[in-house]
């Protein structure tokens, strides 16, 4: 039995919209946007969300589709990609002269930790895969294919990676 979406007030139409399973009942949403459309044309306002908030980066990622059911692909603002690359950049930089004077400091809240030897190697690494995380979100957004999934598993991953080579570090330079 398919829904009638006519009966539904605005705010039952809106948490239809945002958890309808598009690609599993493709005739319903199709429906369902017919019916807010009718909405739109009236004083009634659906609100129909389209991009998701910057802060959002971290969960994983909706698929957006218009009212016709075609993908839209995910927007990353000038100023976020631009600070992703400027911080990456500055990070390599700051990583890099550590390594090169074997001491890298890590500020902490009271104290930081100097690292030096093996451990900063370490530290490195982990910054190299904080960087390219950061980078990896500025990529996803000129890809306009439909993976916004992977890219997210992929940062999951490489953040993993770079908070574990952090800690082995911290393990290392307290053994030394």
């Amino acid at each position: 039995m398919e829904p009638n979406y006519s009966n539904y007030s605005i705010d039952d139409l809106n948490d239809v919209y945002k958890s309808i399973d598009r690609e599993k009942y493709p005739e319903r949403f199709k429906s369902l946007c017919e019916v807010i459309s009718e909405r739109g044309k009236s004083t009634d306002k659906v609100v129909i969300e389209h991009e998701k908030p910057i802060e959002d980066d971290v969960q994983a990622p909706v698929r957006n589709l218009d009212e016709e059911g075609n993908y839209i692909p995910n927007s990353i603002s000038i100023g976020n990609r631009l600070f992703s690359i400027a911080f990456s950049f500055a990070l390599l930089i700051y990583g890099a002269h550590g390594v090169y004077s074997n001491d890298l400091y890590a500020p902490g809240k009271r104290d930081g930790i100097h690292f030096s030897g093996s451990a900063t190697w370490l530290v490195l690494a982990s910054i190299i895969c904080l960087c390219v995380s950061l980078i990896s979100i500025v990529i996803d957004h000129y890809d306009k294919r439909d993976n916004e999934n992977q890219y997210y598993e992929f940062g999951k991953s490489i953040r993993l990676l770079g908070t574990s080579l952090f800690v082995f570090g911290i393990v290392l330079n307290h053994w030394q």
